[in-house]
């Protein structure tokens, strides 16, 4: 098995980042961050056969110094990184909540739960937890995330517990309302102007319209 460690071409030191008892090594898309996330799962293994589930024990590394943190244990979900790589988020089927992590300050938050909105696949009827709707994009400062329910979009604070609102208004005529990837390589949600995707069981069509801030 091998193990994964930074070279500091500056002070020509090493630091160790995964040992025999880390499963996985998880890494943000910005090579300039300072954090990743490591998964130890070995524990939990038994749950896939008989629950479908795979937990986690979930941490966070500083990858200039080493230096490893519980984020939380037992996870349920995918955790993905923000573009800037400094806060980690995940959607817990079981518990029906998007959560999230702050690897700069270490905090944790609450992004949703029932209470708030219906953030999971409402027709779900298989005998399972239901799987998110989506969402995940950020706006510029990463001080705001947008995530979807059945027909709208949802702005949240991202360090913020439960504040959650609307800023479309699909539900009502069940019309589908979903943010594009203009060219398939941005990072974040345009402040002036955001391409939607509209659904609805009549017509399909895009608009551009001013996205509400």
């Amino acid at each position: 098995k091998t193990f994964h460690a930074v070279l500091n071409l500056k002070n020509n030191t090493i630091q160790t980042l995964t040992d025999k008892s880390v499963d996985q090594l998880l890494l943000p898309k910005k090579v300039n961050s300072d954090f990743a996330l490591i998964y130890h799962n070995q524990s939990y293994l038994p749950h896939i056969v008989f629950e479908a589930h795979d937990y986690k024990d979930l941490y966070g590394v500083n990858l200039k110094t080493g230096e490893k943190w519980l984020i939380e244990k037992r996870v349920h979900g995918n955790p993905q990184f923000s573009p800037s790589g400094n806060l980690v988020f995940w959607h817990n089927p079981t518990r029906a909540q998007w959560q999230a992590h702050d690897l700069t300050s270490r905090q944790s938050y609450l992004w949703t739960n029932d209470e708030l909105g219906e953030f999971e696949d409402e027709l779900n009827d298989r005998p399972r937890p239901a799987s998110a709707y989506g969402g995940g994009y950020f706006s510029k400062d990463e001080d705001e995330v947008y995530l979807y329910d059945r027909f709208d979009i949802w702005r949240l604070k991202t360090k913020q517990n439960l504040t959650g609102k609307k800023v479309t208004s699909g539900r009502s005529k069940k019309v589908v309302h979903r943010l594009v990837d203009i060219d398939g390589n941005e990072d974040y949600v345009l402040k002036q102007r955001q391409l939607l995707y509209l659904f609805s069981e009549q017509t399909i069509f895009w608009i551009w319209i001013p996205f509400a801030r």
